[in-house]
């Protein structure tokens, strides 16, 4: 049982080291792209992401968070009214805007979500 929650706290690690990867070389590529431009550097383009919506942590420290099937990880900024008609686990397209937040403490990949809509399967 040891080995297995081990495994996969390392695995969770491993998840959300590449997902932060992933938001890094966005902000690298937004500023490098933007050189001397007016556009603030925390300017992010949409994006469009699909995957499974569930709530992480440990009350009072819970939040809601999507998994993609390349196992990255986003914390969900949602409004009162979309947190309201949300039943997790859910399967979801969301587009969003993303930023690096913190969570625990820690750099974390955040999408501030525009707009949802959820698949049935």
């Amino acid at each position: 049982m040891a080995n297995e929650m081990s495994f996969r706290k390392n695995r969770l690690v491993q998840s959300l080291s590449r997902g932060l990867l992933v938001v890094m070389a966005a902000t690298v590529g937004l500023v490098a792209g933007t050189g001397c431009q007016s556009t603030s550097i925390g300017t992010v383009e949409r994006i469009t992401v699909e995957g499974i919506i569930t709530v992480r942590g440990n009350v009072p420290f819970t939040e809601i968070v999507l998994e993609t099937a390349g196992h990255n990880y986003y914390v969900l900024e949602v409004s009162e009214d979309q947190r309201a008609e949300l039943m997790t686990p859910a399967k979801a397209v969301i587009d969003g805007r993303v930023f690096l937040g913190e969570w625990n403490g820690s750099p974390f990949a955040h999408l501030e979500v525009l707009s949802w809509r959820f698949i049935r399967e």
